[in-house]
C-alpha cells in the first residue's frame, strides 16, 4: 500500500509542526507552495528535512487563493504517481495518532473516502472558543483512494472529491483532526480577513450563533 500526503503551504505559523506530523502517516509528500505567502528563502532540502526525508515534489505558484483550484493543483501532481491512498491535510491540522491503524482498515474496505471530524479548537491558554465546539463542525474528506481521472472540478466544500460525494462511499473515521487556526489570539485578525474572502460569516452564524469569528469567548 502506497500512501501519499499532500499539504498546501501559505505561511501559517505552525506549518512546520503540522507538516512533520503529516509525514508520520504517509510514504511520500507532495507540497503546493503559495509564493505570495511562504518564506521563499526556505530551500527544498529544508522542506525535506521537515518531511523526515519523504518529500517528493513541490509545486510553487503565485496564483491567488481559489476555493478549489489549489486542490486541483495538488491532485494533478499525482497523475503519474498513482498512489493507493491520498491524505490531504491543511497546514494548520494534525491527525490523532490512531489514524494509521484506521487507514489500514479503510484500505481493505470497499469504501472510497474517509470522512474525518474535528476536535474542539485548541488555544494557547486552553481558553474555550466557539462554545467549545469543533471548527469546522462538519466532517471533511481528508483521506481517499486514488484512481485515474479524479478531479475537484465541481467542488462544493468540506474537502469532498466530487466523484466520491455519496454517503455509501464514505468511511466515518473514529480518529479526529486537531485544528490550530485560532491557537493564538493575535492570529484572529488575519484569519478573519482571510475568511471574509470566501463567505464564511454565514457558516459561523448558522452553526455557532455568532457573527463571523468571536473572540476567545467561553
Amino acid at each position: 500500500m502506497k500512501i501519499v500526503g499532500q499539504m498546501a503551504l501559505a505561511g501559517f505559523p505552525m506549518w512546520e509542526m503540522c507538516l512533520s506530523e503529516l509525514s508520520k502517516h504517509c510514504d511520500e509528500i507532495y507540497l503546493r507552495c503559495d509564493e505570495n505567502r511562504v518564506d521563499k528563502s526556505i530551500k527544498a532540502e529544508e522542506y525535506n528535512k521537515i518531511c523526515n526525508g519523504k518529500l517528493k515534489s513541490i509545486f510553487c505558484t503565485h496564483e491567488p487563493f481559489h476555493k478549489w483550484k489549489w486542490r486541483e493543483d495538488m491532485i494533478r501532481m499525482l497523475d503519474d504517481v498513482k498512489p493507493d491512498i491520498v491524505i490531504s491535510l491543511d497546514e494548520d491540522e494534525i491527525f490523532d495518532d490512531t489514524i494509521n491503524e484506521e487507514i489500514k482498515d479503510f484500505e481493505k474496505s470497499d469504501k472510497l473516502a474517509m470522512m474525518v471530524n474535528y476536535n474542539p479548537m485548541p488555544t494557547e491558554n486552553n481558553e474555550k472558543i466557539l462554545k467549545n465546539l469543533p471548527y469546522p463542525i462538519l466532517p471533511h474528506m481528508k483521506i481517499f483512494k486514488w484512481k485515474s481521472g479524479l478531479t475537484y472540478k465541481g467542488y462544493h466544500g468540506n474537502a469532498l472529491v466530487p466523484e466520491y460525494n455519496k454517503r455509501e462511499y464514505w468511511w466515518s473515521a473514529k480518529s479526529k483532526i486537531t485544528h490550530y487556526c485560532f491557537f493564538k489570539k493575535d492570529w484572529l485578525p488575519k484569519k478573519i480577513e482571510d475568511m471574509r474572502s470566501y463567505s464564511v460569516p454565514k457558516y459561523f452564524k448558522r452553526y455557532y450563533g455568532v457573527e463571523l469569528v468571536p473572540g476567545m469567548d467561553t
